[in-house]
Formats: C-alpha cells, sequence, structure tokens
C-alpha cells in the first residue's frame, strides 16, 4: 500500500510541476508579445515626431503599424 501512496504523490507532484512550467512560459510568452507591441509603439512614435520635424515635404512618411 506505502508503494502506491508513492506513486500517486509522484504523479501529483509532476502535473503540479508541469503546470508551474506551463504557466511561466505562458507568462514569458505574454511579456514577449508585450515587449513587442511596445516597440511598434515607439516606432509609430518616433515616425511620428520624424514627420513633424521633416523639412522636406517630399517624403512620403507611413507611420501605420506594421
Amino acid at each position: 500500500m506505502e508503494w502506491n501512496i508513492t506513486k500517486l504523490a509522484i504523479i501529483v507532484l509532476s502535473i503540479m510541476i508541469f503546470a508551474l512550467l506551463m504557466t511561466f512560459f505562458g507568462q514569458f510568452n505574454e511579456i514577449l508579445r508585450m515587449d513587442k507591441e511596445m516597440q511598434n509603439l515607439r516606432d509609430q512614435e518616433m515616425c511620428r515626431q520624424l514627420k513633424d520635424s521633416s523639412p522636406s515635404d517630399n517624403i512620403e512618411w507611413d507611420c501605420t503599424k506594421k
């Protein structure tokens, strides 16, 4: 009987560790996605600033999200 309890405990702990790892990687993926969105916003803002400060009207500025 003791061996069955040990196996059950190992299985439960394995599932918990697996769930924690999946949660960690899910959060890590979300952080990377948010960083990419922030970089896009910074790029758009820089494009707008360059567009506003550009003395030449010959340049066609496209500051839309890529």
